[in-house]
């Protein structure tokens, strides 16, 4: 909107909202939004907005409160809360021309609604109470203040305080929002803070089963705080004192005013009370209890007075009086009473009948409760077929009353569960046995709560544990001839890896020190001419249940191979291997390096024989290069070259003087040779065997005391005497990595 300021009258600011006036044809719009700051509703900002054909505008803030202010963004903070009219100014630099533009906003008034307050009295001190604030606020924090009548005051949501007087008091609770002080509300209540009393007191008298003179009183009593202490006055002069439940016996049939005085021990308030009791001589009759026991509620019990004289129920019931005791703190009178017990078991009934002349005790009667069944309880376990973590169980049990049997169960690990078939999670199953199933203790709690019955048993339960199905490694190669690049899936057996009993299946691959997660996937081998190993671990989702899978695959190239050979001697030259390549026709531009693995790095060369410096078994390798693969390929076989062994006893060139049966002998020393040196001994194991035979004297040192598997030095002393002394050896030395190839010197 559009004017020129001195061709409009001011009066129109106070009587439009938005007002539009154009002397011009250009394009103006102007407008503004605004919010409430989250932390103070007083705090509104504003945002102008504004577009216009003839320059930027500057705003100029009306708030409606008499304050103002300048500026696209702007926030201001309202005195107080209410409605408020802001007008926005918008003018253009430099010209006459402004728009405007206005808003009614409302501030609105943090409320507190629904205050009232909770008392309660201390169970220890009767002056003392608890107090407890409760209320609602739209916005801020509610304080509290009290004032509890006396001229004390406190404050806090809750507070606990003891009145000096009792009496009636006007509890006063002011709540107010701690952000704004203005706004609060007040809520009064009068209490009273009473005394402690006696608010109940009674007694009954009940004369004893053989002696008509002996009456046992019990009182009945109530306070609202404090203990009881009581005075009895029986009538007949005697009282006691400090006796809650006496026994006085009378001299004579008659009426007596019996009193009991009830005092509380802590503040000293008293109440009494009188009664009239009679002590008659006993009246007998024919009577007897009859009781039946409800079908549907075995702790229901309805019981009967009969007279066995014949008398019927109406004369009974107009000549005497019937009060029922079962035995168990409640009472009834009537001829037929019901009764509902507790609990089960061995009870007795009594019944005080009363006439116009005579009280007597006469009747009772024993019975027993059966307690109803709950027996034959099974529990079956079953996977889930939804999810390889879950057992399904159910529970039955027989009895009468089955349907309103309610199981409460808990497991080994702690877990609790209520219900006749309930789920339990299992991320960890044991191991299974020999049947495939895992073994549970399960304690379980059959109970009918209507009836006051329950069984508690622990159950050994067999549940099958889940295995995995169809899981065998199927790796294919989409090359002719390079058996480097492999595609794997778990899916070896043509059907779906499942689980026996549901749940998802999630595949762990190992190759070459790495892991790989997910159902199909691309191996790359390293070199050729090696055994390449592929582990695939299959588990069950969210359990400990896995298979385990190997694919071995050996990384040959199609038409490619060497093969070596070695002729046995008996020298150091003589350990000579000579090896020949073998490849097919499709191969062209053939290159061939060898390394025959005497040093630890590889050394190719064009040779294809060589001569070992030991023998030993020694990895040959050969490179094979030509246009038919991508990059050269190594192929590595291990070899072994030998030498024959040679191990002998020989007479040698030094003498030697030796006692021999008191007089000395001369010979010449005996020395065990050999050829070991020419052995790699790390490659080999040893077996020599050495006897003795043809000993005409005993000499120092005759015989030799080697031990098998031993490498014996060359040039070893045998024994220093003359005489018929032969000495054996024989020696076998086998390659470790192959024990077929071994060479003998005998």
């Amino acid at each position: 909107m559009k004017f020129f300021k001195f061709f409009i009258p001011l009066i129109l600011l106070s009587i439009v909202t938005v007002f539009i006036i154009s002397c011009d044809k250009g394009t103006d719009t102007v407008g503004f939004d605004y919010y409430m700051d989250a932390n103070d509703r007083r705090v509104v900002h504003f945002n102008a907005k504004g577009k216009s054909d003839f320059g930027e505008f500057e705003y100029t803030w009306s708030f409606g409160d008499g304050s103002t202010g300048q500026g696209k963004d702007i926030t201001h903070e309202f005195s107080d809360f209410g409605k408020f009219t802001v007008i926005l100014t918008a003018t253009i630099e430099d010209s006459k021309i402004e728009t405007t533009v206005s808003k009614e906003i409302e501030v609105v008034i943090p409320k507190i609604t629904d205050l009232d307050f909770e008392v309660s009295p201390d169970k220890k001190n009767p002056r003392l109470y608890n107090f407890k604030a409760v209320s609602n606020t739209d916005y801020g924090n509610v304080e509290y203040e009290w004032d509890f009548g006396d001229g004390m005051t406190a404050s806090g949501e809750t507070v606990q305080y003891g009145f000096e007087y009792f009496g009636t008091y006007e509890i006063g609770l002011k709540a107010k929002i701690s952000e704004y002080e203005k706004i609060e509300s007040i809520r009064k209540k009068y209490i009273e803070i009473a005394a402690p009393a006696i608010t109940r007191l009674e007694f009954y008298a009940e004369q004893d089963d053989d002696d008509p003179f002996l009456y046992h009183f019990k009182p009945i009593a109530e306070a609202s705080w404090g203990t009881l202490e009581y005075e009895w006055s029986f009538g007949d002069g005697k009282i006691a004192y400090d006796i809650e439940e006496p026994t006085n016996t009378y001299g004579k049939y008659a009426s007596y005013n019996v009193q009991l005085k009830a005092k509380i021990k802590e503040t000293g308030a008293t109440r009494t009370v009188n009664q009239e009791v009679t002590v008659q001589p006993p009246v007998f009759k024919n009577y007897e209890i009859t009781y039946t026991v409800d079908p549907n509620d075995p702790l229901q019990i309805y019981f009967t007075i009969e007279n066995k004289d014949g008398e019927n129920n109406e004369d009974m019931s107009q000549q005497d009086s019937f009060i029922w005791e079962f035995g168990d703190g409640d009472t009834s009178s009537g001829l037929r009473v019901n009764h509902r017990y507790e609990s089960y078991g061995e009870k007795t009934v009594y019944v005080t009948l009363r006439t116009a002349q005579q009280t007597q005790k006469t009747l009772t009667k024993t019975f027993t409760l059966e307690t109803p069944h709950i027996n034959n309880i099974k529990i079956t376990g079953t996977p889930s077929m939804k999810a390889g973590n879950i057992i399904e169980y159910r529970v039955s049990a027989d009895s009468e009353f089955s349907d309103e049997i309610e199981y409460s169960w808990e497991f080994e690990d702690g877990t609790q569960k209520a219900g006749r078939a309930v789920q339990r999670e299992m991320s960890f199953w044991p191991m299974a046995n020999d049947s495939g199933n895992i073994t549970e203790n399960i304690y379980i709690k059959a109970s009918i709560p209507r009836l006051n019955v329950s069984v508690k048993e622990t159950k050994e339960v067999q549940v099958v544990r889940p295995t995995i199905k169809n899981l065998k490694i199927n790796c294919s190669n989409e090359a002719s001839k390079n058996k480097l690049e492999w595609i794997c899936d778990p899916r070896g057996l043509g059907e779906n890896v499942t689980s026996s009993h549901g749940g998802d299946i999630e595949y762990e691959w190992v190759f070459n020190g790495q892991t790989y997660t997910g159902a199909n996937q691309r191996f790359t081998f390293g070199t050729y001419g090696t055994t390449n190993t592929i582990t695939l671990v299959a588990k069950i989702e969210d359990t400990n249940i896995t298979k385990t899978e190997v694919f071995q695959e050996v990384s040959n190239l199609s038409g490619v191979g060497f093969s070596c050979n070695t002729n046995i001697g008996d020298k150091q030259e003589d350990l000579k291997l000579e090896c020949t390549a073998n490849y097919d026709g499709t191969h062209s531009n053939v290159i061939i390096k060898w390394d025959f693995g005497e040093n630890s790095d590889k050394y190719f060369r064009n040779e294809s024989e060589h001569t070992y410096e030991k023998a030993g078994t020694y990895p040959v390798t050969m490179k094979f290069d030509s246009n038919q693969v991508m990059e050269p390929m190594e192929i590595t076989k291990d070899y072994t070259v030998l030498v024959n062994v040679s191990s002998y006893f020989d007479r040698g060139d030094k003498t030697g003087t030796a006692d021999c049966g008191g007089w000395q002998t001369k010979g010449k020393y005996t020395v065990y040779r050999n050829n070991f040196d020419l052995f790699n001994k790390d490659d080999f194991i040893i077996t020599n065997t050495f006897s003795t035979a043809n000993t005409s004297c005993k000499c120092n040192g005759a015989g030799w005391n080697f031990t098998d598997n031993v490498w014996h030095g060359w040039d070893e002393k045998s024994a220093d005497c003359w005489g018929n002394i032969d000495q054996l050896v024989n020696t076998t030395i086998c390659a470790k990595a192959d024990p077929t190839k071994c060479v003998k010197n005998y």
